[in-house]
């Protein structure tokens, strides 16, 4: 224990760690603070329609009823009618009319589909919408619902389309989004936060894996440099050196991961996504449906422990780097091949997107997508603990070094 924790020194007291702490600062400001934070969202009507998303969570809850919502649409329509009608106020209640047609289009099909069940007639479906046309539109907001909607959201073809899709879609799901299905009552995340929360996460993955390799690179090939090696293996106990530096890299990884990730979580707080922690990723705007039910919360906790896997992967590889180079130049090498190798996955394949690791569906192509980015860095961790095993149990028998 008293060498690990020697060692543990070594990592934290060495010139690698103002190397990164620079490195920090040059990544985390233009890439996370500037264009993930301070500029989201990046449009004035983006914007708005965020607000009014985050305004109607924190005022319902997570889940927002039809009634709740039209309460909400004639005091936000009263407040937008007397600002000057820029792009965005328009924009704004353009999107309130969709909300609210779509939210009425889901409450009447889900009441159709309870009340009729497996049998129906394309006739039952039109005499149950006009029955329904008046008494679902509030009288504040339309003295009808706009024809367009009537046409697409309580059509027949539409009322049939929404039943054979619950069968088929949403039966893995009895109780997520068939749930909310059923009662009328729906989350308003927004895709746009979503996204943003993503791209904030690869660009952490990135930066966790650029800082575990600048801070644990140097530690084994500098002991070769000053030729430490004969003296540390002429004993049983620095034969087993090499495990206890393993050890050592493992244990700070996780303190590593542990400081980015609550100081870039800090940060990202300030845009108040966190209104969002207990509704679910199932929006009735968003196009995904998981297999599962998993809240914003859940999701964001799932992703932070991808980049600890992520991280704690890295570190076995930058182990054995620093094993095997002998000099700074060929380590340096190694570091920026590895560095850019693990910064195009994070890229393009294990933080391409938002939702593979619920295993979603597509609505529009029915898509199966598998959640193979967290078993890649289940798989890349697991990888380097075996092979960084071997060559420890390996380092033990020989007689050069």
């Amino acid at each position: 224990m008293d060498i690990i924790l020697w060692e543990l020194k070594k990592i934290w007291k060495s010139r690698a760690v103002i190397v990164m702490v620079i490195f920090f600062v040059l990544y985390f400001v233009p890439f996370m603070l500037v264009d993930k934070i301070v500029w989201y969202p990046l449009h004035e009507t983006n914007a708005m329609l965020i607000e009014m998303r985050t305004e109607i969570t924190r005022r319902y809850g997570e889940t927002v009823s039809l009634d709740e919502f039209q309460e909400y649409i004639i005091g936000k329509r009263d407040e937008l009618a007397v600002l000057e009608q820029t792009e965005s106020v328009v924009f704004a209640l353009g999107h309130l009319d969709w909300w609210h047609e779509i939210l009425v289009g889901y409450h009447l099909a889900a009441e159709f589909i309870n009340e009729h069940g497996d049998v129906f007639e394309p006739s039952q479906v039109t005499e149950f919408a006009q029955a329904k046309r008046r008494e679902l539109a509030s009288p504040e907001l339309y003295e009808a619902i706009n024809a367009y909607s009537f046409d697409f959201f309580f059509s027949a073809d539409r009322i049939i389309w929404m039943y054979n899709h619950k069968l088929e879609w949403f039966e893995e799901d009895p109780n997520g989004f068939l749930e909310a299905f059923e009662v009328g009552e729906f989350t308003f995340l927004p895709l746009e936060t979503l996204d943003n929360f993503i791209a904030y996460m690869r660009n952490l993955a990135q930066l966790t894996a650029f800082t575990t390799l600048i801070l644990f690179l140097p530690l084994i090939t500098s002991d070769k440099l000053r030729q430490m090696r004969l003296l540390q293996y002429s004993g049983a106990i620095g034969r087993r050196l090499l495990g206890k530096q393993f050890t050592a890299m493992l244990l700070s990884s996780i303190i590593l991961t542990s400081l980015l990730v609550l100081i870039c979580g800090g940060m990202f707080a300030i845009n108040n996504t966190h209104v969002f922690w207990r509704s679910s990723v199932e929006s009735f705007l968003n196009s995904f449906v998981p297999y599962f039910p998993i809240t914003y919360g859940q999701y964001v906790l799932a992703m932070v422990g991808m980049v600890y896997l992520l991280g704690l992967g890295v570190t076995t590889i930058a182990f054995l780097l620093s094993r095997f180079c002998s000099n700074y130049i060929a380590l340096a090498a190694g570091g920026i091949g590895v560095g850019v190798v693990v910064s195009r996955l994070c890229t393009r394949v294990v933080f391409d997107n938002p939702l593979m690791l619920w295993a979603a569906r597509e609505w529009y192509d029915g898509r199966n997508y598998s959640p193979y980015e967290p078993l890649m860095c289940i798989g890349l961790l697991v990888v380097g603990l075996i092979v960084g095993t071997i060559v420890i149990r390996q380092e033990r028998k020989l007689d050069t070094f």
